[in-house]
C-alpha cells in the first residue's frame, strides 16, 4: 500500500530504532518465491508466442531462448512493494514513492515494447528521457550541488545512464541480474547500517529487499545456460530501479551534511554501480574506435 505521509510521523521517527534486518526477509522471500513461480510461466508464454532470441554468430547462446523475462522481475517486485505492508508491521510506502513506482512501470512497458516491436535506439532513448524527466521533476532527484537546475540535469543523466548501463551489461547469462543483485545488497546494507533512522528508511529498505528477491528469483533461471532472457523489459527495469534506489538512499544521507560528507555520498552510488559504468564506457569507446554507432 501507499500511504500519505503524516507530519507527526516524520518527527516521531527520528527517535525510533531501526527495525531488525530479519523483518525485511519477508518482502525479500515473498518476491523471491513469486519470481521462482512466475518465471517458468512467462517462459512458456514467450515460447508459445514466438518471443525468443534466435542464435547468432554475435551472441553466446546456442539455442532459441525465451525472452520477456522482465515480466518475471517486474510483477513480483511490484506485488511485494504494494502488498507487504498489508501483511506485516512494515510501514506503508509514502506517497512520495508513487512517482518512482509509476515511472518504473513505464520503463518496463517501454522495454517490453522494444522486445516485441524492436524499436529504434533513438526512440527508446527518447522514451527513457521523458520518463526520467517526469520522475526527476516529481522530486526524485540528486542533491549533490547547491544548484537545483544542475541537480536536475545530473539526475536525468544519472538515471538514464545507469538504466542503459545495465542494458548494455546484459550480454552474458546472469551478468546483468547478478551485478544488479550484488549492487542492491550494498544499497541495502549501507542504508540499514547508516546512523540515520529517518521516516523513509523502512520503505526504502522494503523496496530494496523486494527488488533483491525478484532479481534473485529470476537469476535462478538466468544462470548459464539460461532458459530465459530478461530482454530490454528486464534490463531497463533493473537499471532504472537501481538508479532510483541510489538516489533515494543518497539524498536521505546527504541532507544537512558537510561538504566532505556529500562527497562521500556521491562516491557511494558511483562505486556501487562502478562495473556497469565502466562497462558502458568501455563498450562506447570500442564501438567508436571501430566506427560503429554507440546506439
Amino acid at each position: 500500500m501507499i500511504a500519505a505521509p503524516k507530519q507527526v510521523q516524520g518527527n516521531a521517527c527520528k527517535n525510533e530504532e531501526p527495525m531488525s534486518v530479519y523483518v525485511y526477509l519477508i518482502p525479500f522471500a515473498g518476491a523471491f518465491l513469486l519470481a521462482l513461480a512466475v518465471t517458468p510461466l512467462v517462459r512458456k508464454i514467450a515460447l508459445a508466442s514466438g518471443q525468443v532470441a534466435v542464435p547468432r554468430d554475435t551472441r553466446w547462446h546456442k539455442k532459441e531462448t525465451a525472452l520477456l523475462g522482465g515480466a518475471a522481475i517486474f510483477a513480483p517486485t511490484l506485488a511485494a512493494w504494494l502488498l507487504t505492508p498489508r501483511f506485516t508491521n512494515l510501514p506503508s510506502l509514502p506517497i512520495s514513492y508513487l512517482p518512482m513506482i509509476l515511472c518504473a512501470s513505464a520503463i518496463f512497458l517501454l522495454g517490453l515494447a522494444d522486445d516485441i516491436l524492436s524499436m529504434d535506439p533513438q526512440h527508446k532513448l527518447a522514451g527513457q528521457i521523458v520518463i526520467t524527466s517526469v520522475l526527476v521533476f516529481s522530486g526524485v532527484n540528486l542533491d549533490w550541488t547547491a544548484s537545483k537546475t544542475l541537480n536536475l540535469v545530473l539526475s536525468i543523466i544519472w538515471v538514464v545512464g545507469i538504466t542503459n548501463a545495465f542494458n548494455l551489461l546484459d550480454n552474458m547469462d546472469g551478468l546483468s541480474a547478478g551485478v544488479a543483485f550484488i549492487a542492491g545488497v550494498f544499497v541495502f546494507l549501507t542504508q540499514f547500517l547508516s546512523d540515520g533512522t529517518g521516516g523513509q528508511q523502512g520503505p526504502l529498505l522494503l523496496m530494496t529487499a523486494a527488488y533483491l528477491g525478484s532479481v534473485l528469483g529470476f537469476l535462478v533461471y538466468n544462470f548459464n545456460p539460461a532458459s530465459i532472457f530478461m530482454g530490454d523489459a528486464g534490463s531497463l527495469l533493473i537499471g532504472f530501479v537501481m538508479a532510483c534506489l541510489t538516489i533515494l538512499a543518497g539524498t536521505e544521507k546527504s541532507t544537512g551534511g558537510s561538504i566532505g560528507h556529500v562527497l562521500s555520498v556521491m562516491a557511494s552510488p558511483i562505486l556501487i554501480v562502478f562495473i556497469p559504468i565502466l562497462d558502458t564506457g568501455f563498450v562506447s569507446l570500442m564501438r567508436k574506435l571501430f566506427g560503429r554507432p554507440i546506439s
